[in-house]
């Protein structure tokens, strides 16, 4: 289930929790309570997650590039191509 669709966010919740309440065993528990039961996350938390995933594969991309930028830089003026 995509969890970063804006519109369609309570949608999901809502779909969610009607399926959590079909679950005979849960009936007369909080929406909070069932995910608890069922070791489910929120929606909001996934969507944070996603958002936490995302920003650490960005910086991880802007780390490995200023790491081989300074590496070729580096190799270059070992090897007298350029100066520092």
């Amino acid at each position: 289930m995509e969890y970063t669709l804006i519109g369609n966010h309570k949608k999901i919740e809502k779909v969610q929790m009607r399926a959590t309440k079909q679950i005979h065993e849960l009936k007369g528990l909080t929406y909070r309570q069932r995910l608890e039961r069922l070791k489910l996350p929120t929606l909001k938390y996934c969507g944070v997650r996603g958002d936490m995933i995302e920003i650490y594969k960005m910086l991880i991309t802007i780390i490995i590039t200023i790491f081989i930028q300074r590496l070729i830089h580096r190799m270059l003026v070992y090897n007298g191509i350029t100066q520092v």
